[in-house]
């Protein structure tokens, strides 16, 4: 390791509920999202830091997986090493909180946040005030960082539909009851802002064309106007190929994220807009007039 270097590392458990075997895909999935949100949130920390997360262990009983962050980080002028000597205990004191905070608001955006040099103050609407370390706040700033807790989420209840899952830290546990896991798998409603926008909001489509197999893209009516998506939810997807079958008026609910490109002036450039559709809520509805009478 380079002497300008500092190494750190921590460990963290997630426990699932359930029995002691787990479906090798399920697992896989979990690894490779919890993977890449350690990534994200050690960025937040600290963007120019190298992580890399080890599996060091799988433990009988329910099923757990020990993780192991391992952090690079240079070493800093004004405060030694010991910043970054606790950089790998940050990120997984982040991750605890990121849970905690998409737990508590329960799909709903923010009513106040509070920020300062190492703290995130959320309240929920509720009234609730959730304390965690300030990268936690991504979650309520990224959709990748949020899609990924709703992705593990998913799987924790694919796994075990009575089950929860419990993420151990040094500073710390999270419990995630299976009531907790129907709040955490219901996407925040973030926007983003670079040099394109980026949205996410939940739909009706009215479907135009479907398609059985493939990449190609599925037509729909949104707010009256036709526009082509991407379908990445599996589930739906196997469900459909199996039993699907489409009628005129046929509809679903879903959450949609829709990209564009922005001006110098930050205004959307028409014709750059792309739109994936992310999660399907249960299964293609008849009737779109009717529902759209009952939701006004």
């Amino acid at each position: 390791m380079d002497n300008n270097l500092v190494e750190s590392r921590a460990i963290f458990s997630f426990h699932l509920d359930g029995n002691s075997e787990i479906d090798a895909s399920l697992l896989s999935k979990t690894i490779a999202d919890m993977a890449e949100l350690a990534k994200l949130t050690s960025q937040v920390e600290d963007p120019d830091a190298y992580l890399k997360m080890n599996v060091t262990a799988f433990r009988n009983g329910s099923f757990q997986i020990d993780f192991s962050a391992v952090c690079e980080a240079a070493k800093s002028f004004l405060d030694g090493s010991g910043s970054a000597a606790e950089l790998a205990t940050k990120v997984i004191s982040a991750i605890k909180g990121i849970f905690e905070i998409k737990k508590a608001l329960k799909g709903s955006k923010p009513k106040s946040i509070l920020e300062n040099i190492d703290e995130i103050i959320v309240e929920t609407q509720d009234g609730e005030k959730i304390t965690a370390p300030r990268a936690s706040g991504a979650v309520i700033n990224s959709i990748r960082v949020d899609q990924l807790v709703v992705n593990i989420s998913s799987y924790a209840r694919e796994h075990n539909p009575d089950g929860g899952f419990t993420i151990q830290t040094e500073r710390g546990t999270v419990k995630c009851e299976p009531s907790d896991i129907e709040s955490l798998v219901k996407p925040l409603p973030i926007e983003e802002i670079t040099t394109c926008k980026r949205v996410r909001t939940e739909a009706l489509l009215i479907i135009r064309k479907a398609v059985f197999f493939g990449p190609s893209r599925w037509g729909f009516d949104f707010n009256g106007r036709a526009i082509e998506a991407n379908i990445t939810d599996e589930s739906f997807m196997k469900r459909f190929q199996e039993n699907g079958t489409i009628r005129k008026g046929d509809y679903i609910k879903a959450t949609l994220e829709i990209y564009m490109d922005l001006d110098e002036e930050q205004q959307p450039i028409k014709g750059t807009e792309k739109y994936t559709v992310t999660d399907v809520h249960g299964d293609i509805q008849r009737g779109y007039d009717t529902a759209l009478q009952e939701s006004l």
